[in-house]
């Protein structure tokens, strides 16, 4: 319906309230809620660029307010004082019909001249309301004209309080708005309020649009659009699309694809000044931009200029945070831009990637100046950046960028021996063991100056830590060092690094912790290896709190690998601790960070294996099998690593042993252990020497057991290294227990004990099963019931390990009711007392035999005599059971301590 007055006709729907034309409109009750405070204020400005919801969003918020507003939808044709006004005045008399003689449009012409004494009447009249009213100026942006905007303002100004105006505009309007602002007067809403969550996302596309998506196909549509709602609801036009499946439609979903193209240009680019679309078309290409490097991208000096006007119109462009003057293109944007020059200017892109490479390079991002060459396809100028690059080797973020660019040159430039080496370095991470070696070769073969050598022995040297190759660290870090100056500082420390982690693997611990302190003074860029291997040191010491305490912090570092490591410990250690809720989800935090990290070595190869230590305990035991598969596969990725497979074939045997699998433990035994291990390497020495143990435990050989493991202890304790002093005493507890000797057994479980209390040490204990549980259970009883001469174990403690092994803290043997000393001598035979009372001062079943002149297996009826009788299930529960009752005395032997010192031999 057309409206006519004066000489100006008016269009009626052009004062109406949108409709929604959309079911299920979103509603966005967080920008309601902006809206509603805004409208306290004079003014609300909703700016952000074309498809951002900007009309939609306004006339929804009026339908649910209910409240009395004026709207007016602007076009370019109301780019007149006249017209523009008209308009105004009759949404006036529209909203408020009681007083239409007083808000009537002016029968006289509205000019320059007469424009503020018809407000001042305006202003006046709309004093008289009693009301709140809003006046709503959709598409501001299309009002150019300088005297409206004055008029505008002189109408801001003076307005009574009920009047609030609303403006929806794509660009900022040239109004006094610093003014507003000071005043506290003017409320804004901007394209990043405007931009849809990721949850927002989800509701439109599933329930506003009606589509099944996955979690995934919602998320990198979500990325791609940037919460832009225009480019969703195209997104959802184009998976409507015959022929073409959910999957290819979201991958295919460019700048490029033709509606989201269509509307980029109808609605953006078409409404520019020539020089405007220009400079949107040849700046496209850059990634990130700044004045200056448009300047030098486009040939002209409008950068500055132009940036401005585009912050100015939020037209599509984001500033980058943290780094001042610097922006980047909505993606999609970048992607049509893009397209539309390769159609209308395809020359002019390889002279603006040359352009931005040679600027790039000039103010030192080499990374970006390599990408321009490559895109520019300037492959002489990309190698030379690239070569650049072998001074120092690139840290490991750089490692991806670095395969992508070498795999982008031809195959000639690869035979600088330069480029050879950095290809070298990307085949070591990548796993290409033949092809890193023969990379490597030949730039050593090539290269003759000590610089360039030093780069292969310091790779060499990092590439045996990553294997956990000691010997071969220390052999290369001396070289490393023979060959450097005294004032290179970053690669001296890399070669004390590779010296120090050699004299790790051997168990020198001291000698480890002076080299790494050394290095830790010359140079700071290897901070991340030196708080590696000084972590790996102190838990080598079991000083698991320690450690524990300096993760926590380590988990907020800016660098991902420090916080994936921090996550890896802390998972060990939480499990240590039996705190297996927390364990899990650190475990969960290092696997989500692993999935970004291009190297990850060892630690990953332990989260896999604490991955089958919680699905042994949870009972998964296929996940258990499955989880170890994942860490042999993991723990070779960039070599032998000896050590690795030792720690993962560990726990497979004790797995298998624990199902009851004897045979199938003693074959991937017999398979996987190295038919020599390098003397020096202690760790993988020490798995294998505990695991055979276990395996002679288990084939009731304990005497070939013990030892092996008191080897290991005496070596454990010269060295320092507590944690595998813990481990041989517990191994050894089992094993003298399984050889009948009693009083060692418990002697030694209390020593492990007590070394283990202060650090916190639950599961290494628990992990070994019943057997251990029981042995905890008898040595608390004793300990309940014994002198004070004892070398007594934290009761706080005892409690601890034996609630987490799910044994009920029952009273000692001699708290509770128990049959009468004299019935139970009855039961007893003369020989099965004589049998107990050999038990009780330490023999073993063989040596009780040739005692008594019997055999073994004579001895074992006698022992299944007194089990019965006594109702236990064990030598040392037989034991405590007699004490209890009376049935033997304590003599000289029983009343010793049960810990000698530390320096005695067990």
């Amino acid at each position: 319906m057309e409206q006519r007055t004066g000489s100006y006709p008016l269009l009626a729907t052009k004062l109406a309230i949108p409709p929604a034309y959309a079911r299920n409109t979103l509603a966005r009750v967080r920008l309601y809620h902006r809206l509603d405070e805004g409208a306290q204020r004079l003014l609300t400005l909703v700016m952000a660029p074309a498809g951002f919801g900007k009309t939609t969003l306004l006339s929804d918020w009026l339908r649910q307010r209910s409240a009395l507003a004026a709207w007016v939808s602007l076009d370019q044709l109301d780019n007149n004082l006249e017209r523009f006004w008209r308009y105004i005045f009759k949404a006036f008399n529209t909203l408020a019909p009681q007083a239409s003689d007083l808000l009537a449009e002016p029968v006289a012409s509205i000019t320059e001249e007469t424009i503020e004494l018809l407000l001042t009447n305006l202003i006046n009249h709309l004093a008289t309301l009693d009301q709140e009213y809003l006046l709503i100026l959709d598409d501001y942006q299309t009002i150019q004209r300088t005297e409206i905007h004055q008029s505008l303002f002189f109408l801001l100004e003076h307005l009574p309080p009920q009047i609030h105006v609303l403006i929806s505009t794509r660009s900022t309007p040239p109004l006094p708005l610093a003014r507003l602002r000071v005043q506290g007067k003017l409320a804004e809403v901007h394209a990043a309020d405007l931009r849809f969550t990721y949850e927002e996302t989800c509701e439109v596309l599933t329930h506003s649009l009606g589509l099944s998506l996955t979690a995934d196909e919602l998320q990198l549509l979500h990325k791609r659009c940037e919460g832009w709602i225009a480019g969703l609801q195209l997104a959802a036009l184009s998976l409507h699309e015959p022929d073409k499946t959910t999957a290819s439609s979201i991958q295919n979903f460019t700048g490029c694809q033709h509606m989201l193209l269509n509307y980029f240009t109808d609605e953006v680019l078409q409404p520019l000044l020539p020089a405007q679309q220009d400079f949107l078309l040849q700046t496209a290409l850059l990634p990130r931009l700044n004045a200056s490097l448009c300047n030098a991208a486009t040939g002209s000096q409008m950068g500055l200029e132009m940036l401005e006007w585009l912050e100015q119109t939020e037209l599509f462009l984001h500033p980058i945070p943290g780094e001042e003057g610097w922006f980047r293109y909505h993606p999609l944007f970048a992607e049509a831009l893009t397209y539309r020059l390769k159609q209308k200017k395809p020359a002019l892109i390889t002279q603006i990637h040359l352009r931005a490479s040679i600027w790039l390079e000039e103010h030192q991002y080499l990374s970006e100046a390599i990408e321009q060459a490559l895109i520019g396809l300037d492959y002489q100028r990309a190698a030379d950046l690239i070569e650049s690059l072998t001074p120092v080797l690139p840290q490991e973020p750089a490692i991806a960028s670095l395969s992508r660019w070498l795999t982008l040159l031809p195959e000639e430039y690869l035979l600088r021996p330069q480029l050879t080496f950095l290809k070298a370095w990307t085949l070591l991470f990548q796993g290409a063991q033949q092809d890193y070696e023969q990379a490597l070769l030949f730039a050593e073969q090539q290269w003759d100056g000590q610089q360039q050598l030093s780069l292969c022995y310091e790779l060499r040297a990092f590439a045996a830590q990553l294997c956990q190759h000691g010997a071969e660290a220390t052999r290369y870090g001396q070289q490393l060092l023979s060959l450097l100056a005294l004032d290179d500082r970053k690669q001296r420390s890399s070669a004390l690094i590779a010296s120090g982690a050699g004299a790790f693997y051997a168990g020198s611990l001291e000698q480890a912790h002076v080299l790494l302190i050394e290095a830790s003074l010359l140079s700071q860029q290897t901070l991340q290896h030196t708080t590696f291997y000084f972590q790996e040191i102190a838990l080598s010491r079991g000083e698991l709190q320690m450690v524990g305490q300096a993760l926590r912090q380590q988990i907020t570092h800016s660098e991902l690998w420090f916080q994936f490591y921090a996550h890896v410990r802390l998972a060990q250690l939480e499990y240590e601790w039996n705190t297996l809720p927390s364990a899990l989800e650190h475990w969960r935090q290092a696997m989500r960070l692993a999935e970004q990290l291009s190297f990850t070595a060892f630690p990953l190869t332990d989260l896999y294996l604490l991955a089958a230590r919680l699905a042994l305990y949870q009972g998964e035991t296929e996940r258990v099998l499955s989880w170890l598969d994942q860490a042999e596969l993991h723990s070779q990725r960039f070599g032998t690593n000896k050590l690795a497979l030792a720690q993962i074939s560990s726990l497979r045997i004790q797995f298998l042993l624990t199902q009851n699998h004897l045979s199938s433990a003693r074959r991937w035994y017999e398979h996987y252990r190295p038919q020599e291990i390098d003397p020096s390497a202690v760790y993988e020495h020490e798995l294998w020497q505990q695991t055979l143990a276990r395996l002679y435990i288990a084939e009731d050989r304990p005497e070939a057991a013990i030892p092996l493991l008191e080897e290991l202890l005496a070596l454990s304790q010269v060295q320092g290294r507590l944690a595998s002093e813990i481990a041989a005493l517990v191994l050894l507890t089992l094993a003298y227990h399984a050889n009948g000797i009693t009083l060692q057994t418990l002697q030694t479980l209390e020593r492990a004990l007590l070394l283990a209390e202060p650090h916190g040490y639950l599961r290494i204990f628990i992990d070994e099963g019943p057997i251990m549980s029981a042995l905890l259970t008898e040595l608390y009883s004793r300990q309940q019931r014994r002198s004070g001469d004892l070398h007594e174990v934290p009761a706080h403690y005892m409690h601890s390990l034996l609630t987490a092994a799910g044994q009920d803290l029952q009273p000692p043997g001699w708290m509770m009711p128990h049959e009468s000393e004299e019935l139970l001598l009855d039961k007893l035979s003369e020989r099965e007392h004589t049998v107990l009372s050999l038990i009780a001062a330490g023999l073993s079943n063989q040596e009780i035999a040739q005692k008594l002149v019997v055999t073994v297996s004579t001895i074992k009826t006698h022992l299944n005599n007194i089990y019965a009788k006594l109702h236990v299930h064990t030598r040392l529960q037989a034991v405590t059971r007699a004490y209890d009752l009376g049935l033997l005395r304590h003599n000289e032997l029983d009343t010793e301590p049960l810990s000698p010192p530390r320096h005695e031999k067990v």
